[in-house]
């Protein structure tokens, strides 16, 4: 039998993620080759929205050692920050995220929201959501912000945010048995591709720039270890904290 849906439960933020997921199906709409599941209908009862079925290429982190690939990932996101859609047929809150939230000073943050555009922010732009076909397609899902790291009323932030949950997941967000045996080299340099590539196609590759969504990065690496203690077993938190530590000490000491 051949699929024509699929299914996710959303849970109480269902109206919020619809017009999340809705927005993202706009944006895609207007780029060649950056593609998104198709929203269908949205269950109330179930808490659930239905979505065309679309096949998913295998995960982008096996391409760890494929600069091109981390390249064309940050253009397809340097594409979405830069197109512009109706939101008034959303229910969004335009208050751009207060960076100093997540862990950057005034200064800092007024650094970011001078030199980069504020913009509808993804929320949870990690590898897991991004997938790449052979002919280049760049495929995105799933605009939730991940509960244990963003506020989820806001709907526009600099473009940094999802820059750096990016960089940050390439470094921290792993199971266990690819956490252990992570190549550190080799992740590092995948992540500076990416964030490099992102900063040239936006015009704004500057060393106080890098700097400053580097830093944004080690605090959601931080704020993403800390939550292991409440979202997983005890001894399997502590193992993924002395691992994920370790990392986010190399990203301090990052020059």
């Amino acid at each position: 039998m051949k699929n024509n849906k699929y299914v996710k439960i959303h849970g109480p933020s269902i109206n919020n993620d619809w017009d999340r997921v809705n927005i993202l199906y706009d944006i895609c709409e207007k780029i060649d080759k950056v593609e998104t599941s198709i929203p269908i209908r949205k269950n109330q009862h179930k808490k659930a929205i239905e979505y065309d079925y679309i096949h998913f290429p295998p995960n982008i982190i096996k391409y760890i050692n494929t600069p091109d690939i981390w390249k064309r990932v940050a253009i397809a996101l340097c594409k979405i920050h830069n197109i512009e859609i109706n939101y008034e047929k959303y229910r969004v809150n335009k208050q751009p995220y207060p960076l100093q939230e997540l862990g950057l000073s005034n200064t800092e943050s007024e650094y970011l929201n001078k030199f980069l555009p504020i913009c509808w922010f993804h929320g949870d732009f990690w590898y897991g959501n991004v997938f790449v076909e052979s002919e280049n397609t760049v495929i995105v899902i799933d605009p939730i912000p991940s509960q244990h790291l963003f506020s989820s009323k806001y709907f526009f932030s600099s473009v940094a945010v999802d820059v750096a949950m990016m960089y940050m997941s390439i470094l921290i967000v792993h199971p266990l048995h690819r956490q252990i045996y992570i190549d550190i080299k080799k992740h590092i340099c995948a992540a500076e591709t990416f964030l490099t590539t992102y900063l040239e196609e936006i015009g704004c590759k500057d060393e106080q720039t890098v700097l400053i969504i580097r830093k944004l990065a080690k605090f959601l690496a931080i704020k993403h270890t800390d939550a292991y203690r409440n979202r997983l077993l005890y001894p399997l938190a502590v193992v993924k904290t002395y691992f994920s530590s370790k990392m986010i000490n190399l990203m301090l000491t990052q020059k």
